[in-house]
């Protein structure tokens, strides 16, 4: 018997999951618990995973595997609660991204230097170099909990569930977990429908061909101070208009007006900071048809707007350390990596608009249905 422990706040994955785990023939034999919030999701009500609730519904049901679906710090005491009162239970983790690097390794100099600003290191230290270098220092430090408390779960983890191998390669190199297993698995391909339906023309469409899209959430990691520079000189001098989607992510309005001010800078850029939320199918219809996106984070940050990105038969642009980017290589589709800044200017003038057949059919290979159901059956099937 296998049990899945949910994180029912997530709204993308989980509907889905739950929906497509009904339909398989193995459903009789996995249990849906939830371990963030109680949720009504999918028209079921999920119970709320106590440790006691956890550990009794291991005992009553007979089960030998437990399934996290995410591990967020939420799920950290609930591992080792049944790692010590069910020792026999296999665990096992499908991964959504999470990062587990040092922070100040995924942020570049710019970045830096506003992390510091931000939080008021004192202007005693006027060496720029100290500064940055006490900067990653105190931002490794305020990180170096979580990655502790993380290493000492993780060791108990049998299987990892991913789509990507260098992500897996990743988690295993940082925590020197030699035996953890690699099954592929992916919940579905995001926004399937609005390439079948050849992307539906909404409020967004209209100035999309002329626009790079810069990041995708409100996060220091996705690097913008650092790029944005030379993406506008590259706007301006080709009459582009920046695009920065704001509104995912933590709301912070601070970082927003951070982001603004920057590009307030160069008086000829033409931009948009994206701070509505719109729905999912709208949004992407807009990405798929810009003439360019950026994706300037580091680690594994990006992935549904770089992969549906690419399966439009289009050519994304991301730093060479970012997992996603180094993912798509790795099976064969194009991406643009860039190794320091003034790569992207050249990106730009050489790619901005163009089409990858190539791509179109890798990933929908990749991400066929057929592959799906077999990732469904892998996970689902008792052990």
């Amino acid at each position: 018997m296998n049990l899945h422990l949910l994180p029912a706040d997530n709204k993308l994955f989980i509907p889905k999951f739950i929906e497509i785990a009904k339909s398989q023939p193995f459903v009789q034999t996995n249990l849906l618990l939830c371990y963030v919030c109680e949720l009504d999701i999918s028209g079921s009500a999920l119970q709320f995973a106590s440790p006691d609730l956890v550990i009794n519904t291991i005992r009553r049901k007979g089960v030998n595997r437990v399934i996290f679906h995410s591990l967020q710090p939420q799920a950290f005491s609930l591992v080792k609660t049944i790692k010590e009162t069910a020792p026999e239970c296999r665990i096992d983790w499908v991964y959504w991204g999470e990062s587990y690097d040092n922070s100040s390794s995924l942020m570049g100099e710019q970045t830096i230097i506003e992390y510091i600003r931000e939080r008021g290191v004192p202007s005693l230290l006027s060496f720029l170099a100290v500064k940055i270098k006490l900067a990653h220092s105190l931002i490794d430090y305020r990180t170096s909990g979580f990655r502790s408390m993380a290493s000492e779960i993780i060791k108990y983890i049998d299987t990892f569930y991913h789509w990507s191998q260098i992500d897996y390669e990743h988690i295993k190199r940082i925590f020197r977990h030699s035996q953890l297993k690699y099954q592929m698995f992916f919940y579905e391909v995001l926004n399937s429908q609005i390439l079948d339906n050849h992307i539906i023309e909404r409020e967004l469409d209209c100035m999309a061909s002329d626009c790079i899209v810069v990041g995708h959430s409100v996060s220091m990691r996705n690097n913008h101070l650092d790029i944005l520079p030379v993406v506008s000189e590259f706007a301006i001098e080709n009459n582009k208009t920046i695009v920065c989607p704001l509104s995912y992510g933590s709301a912070n309005k601070k970082y927003v007006q951070i982001i603004e001010k920057n590009l307030k800078r160069f008086p000829k850029l033409s931009y948009r900071i994206m701070s509505k939320f719109y729905p999912e199918t709208e949004y992407f219809a807009f990405l798929l048809k810009c003439g360019m996106y950026i994706a300037p984070g580091r680690g594994s940050l990006g992935a549904g707007n770089m992969i549906s990105y690419s399966m439009a038969g289009r050519i994304p642009i991301t730093d060479y350390k970012n997992t996603v980017g180094l993912f798509l290589k790795s099976i064969g589709a194009e991406v643009l990596l860039y190794k320091n800044y003034k790569e992207i200017k050249t990106f730009l003038q050489n790619y901005f608009g163009g089409y990858c057949e190539k791509n179109i059919a890798v990933l929908k290979e990749y991400f066929s249905s057929a592959n799906k159901q077999k990732c469904y059956e892998n996970l689902l099937s008792p052990i």
